[in-house]
């Protein structure tokens, strides 16, 4: 009776008919999703017209990644590649606050929108933690963001029926746009835990949770926290 041979857990033999190879290099393609918790000294500086006390902002991250994935053991591996990041985050501070002739008071908020552009690399180590194709790894990414562009704005929040004068009337208006002075370096400290899917042979897909942290205290620095999920596909090299 014939063993059933795997490597990474899976069966890559598609017939015992003819000889076989156990793939151990792959290439790797996906794309990231997520929250992310921004500290942006520089475009809160750069981006405002209006004095505002802006904290931390949240928002969205996405990145794409290319890279390969090397199984030094049936289960361990690492992971290393390229990643192009784009970030988009706002920052919100206290506003206009003012009687009206109604009686009721005007509130307003001020907003700094940003979107910035990174191109990183990250490294991480792999291995089976539950089952038989569940996984953890840990790992470093190293990430110079681009001068990203700011807006601010100004936006009522009460009352409800009030619209600042422009044209046409809005509950918002932009107060100033520009593009930050430099770019900035960020390393980060990553987690995942996933799950991986054999697609075909030589072929399959690891979503995962990812948890990133900065790896700097300094709050004088541009700092990043995402929580997300990352669908990336790996295929064996012929």
């Amino acid at each position: 009776m014939a063993a059933t041979l795997g490597a990474q857990g899976f069966d890559w033999i598609p017939t015992y008919l003819r000889p076989f190879r156990i793939p151990q290099l792959f290439g790797v393609v996906g794309v990231e999703v997520g929250y992310a918790h921004v500290e942006d000294p520089r475009a809160i500086t750069d981006g405002t017209l209006v004095c505002a006390r802006y904290g931390s902002g949240s928002g969205a991250a996405v990145a794409l990644r290319l890279g390969a994935e090397w199984w030094v053991q049936p289960d361990a591996s690492v992971v290393g590649g390229l990643c192009v990041h784009w970030v988009q985050s706002s920052f919100h501070a206290a506003g206009t606050t003012a009687p009206l002739v109604t009686g009721e008071m005007l509130r307003t908020e001020y907003v700094l929108s940003t979107s910035r552009l990174g191109i990183g690399v990250q490294a991480a180590a792999k291995t089976r933690l539950v089952g038989r194709y569940g996984w953890a790894s840990v790992g470093l990414e190293a990430t110079v963001y681009f001068p990203g562009r700011s807006t601010q704005m100004e936006r009522v929040l009460e009352p409800s029926w009030y619209f600042f004068a422009t044209t046409p009337p809005s509950k918002q208006v932009q107060i100033a746009s520009s593009v930050s002075s430099g770019s900035d370096a960020l390393v980060l400290l990553k987690a995942s835990v996933g799950y991986d899917l054999s697609l075909a042979v030589g072929w399959y897909c690891s979503p995962s949770v990812e948890v990133a942290v900065p790896g700097t205290l300094n709050a004088g620095n541009y700092r990043l926290w995402r929580i997300g999920i990352a669908l990336p596909v790996a295929f064996s090299f012929p």
